[in-house]
Parts: structure tokens; sequence; C-alpha cells
């Protein structure tokens, strides 16, 4: 009887070893789910966080688009008024040059016209 209480106390020292073992591991188990749990929260944190900052830049994004075609409309603008200014500096060119001829012709009538008088003179004296 004596061997077999001893026999019952060493098994229950052994399944009480276990349990303790057992207890033991679970605990590292929920540590490590804890563990686990913190990561992924950080990780949704992380995530959320690297979508606002790319929402960010997209926003940022299409504001320089919107700046780059003002830029760009603005440019066509400045271009198409280079081109009516140098059409009517041609066109102010060749009335110029039209005037210089009309007033060459207009000074060679008037030294005709001089002569003329002259000659008039000449007679009439």
């Amino acid at each position: 009887m004596v061997s077999q209480i001893s026999l019952a106390v060493k098994s229950m020292e052994y399944g009480m070893n276990a349990v303790n073992e057992g207890v033991s591991v679970v605990s590292q188990t929920d540590e490590a789910f804890l563990s686990i749990i913190n990561s992924v929260e950080q990780i949704v944190k992380d995530i959320k966080q690297i979508d606002e900052i790319t929402k960010s830049e997209v926003a940022s994004s299409e504001q320089i688009i919107e700046l780059i075609d003002s830029v760009a409309t603005r440019t066509e603008g400045t271009a198409a008024s280079s081109e009516q200014v140098s059409a009517s500096t041609e066109e102010q060119v060749a009335t110029i040059q039209n005037l210089s001829s009309v007033a060459e012709e207009v000074s060679a009538m008037a030294n005709e016209l001089n002569i003329l008088v002259e000659k008039f003179k000449i007679r009439g004296e």
C-alpha cells in the first residue's frame, strides 16, 4: 500500500510538473500572441499613415498638374500674343516703308515743282 501511495504521489508530482509546464507553455504562447497582436496593430497604424501620406502626395501631384496646365495655357496665350505683336510690327514696318516711299515721291515732286516755279519766275520776269 505504501508503494501504491508512493506511486500515486509520484504520478501526482509528474502530473503537476506536466501541468506547470503546460501553464508555462500557455503563458509563453499568450506572450507570443500579444506580441503578434501589438505588431499587427503597429503595422495597421503604419499602413494608415502610408495611406494618408499617399493621399496627400496624390493631392499635391494633382495641384502640380493643375499648375503646369495653367502655365501651359498662359504660355500658349503669350505665344499667340507674341505672334499678333509680330504681325502688327511687320505691318507697321511695311506702312513705314510705304510712307518713306511716298515721302521720297513727294520730295521728288516738290523738287520738280521748285524747278518749274523757277522756270516760271524766269519767264515771267
